[in-house]
């Protein structure tokens, strides 16, 4: 199998959990991008496929999850 594609810009910035926590507060990704210098195409990505990704496999996410479905 080949390689997947690049690694995420973001998940590899030293300042991720900054803007792991900008973006969960609603923050204007414009707005966090021109704070960090990175890419707003990056961002949503992230955004979308990152950040989604590990709060799904979070324990309590999960939970909250299954509770609202109910």
């Amino acid at each position: 199998m080949g390689k997947r594609g690049p690694k995420c810009s973001i998940c590899e910035n030293p300042e991720v959990e900054e803007i792991n926590t900008q973006i969960l507060d609603n923050q204007k990704l414009a707005d966090i991008s021109r704070k960090f210098a990175v890419s707003y195409d990056a961002l949503q990505r992230h955004s979308d496929k990152c950040i989604v990704r590990a709060l799904a496999a979070s324990p309590t996410t999960a939970e909250v999850i299954m509770v609202i479905s109910y």
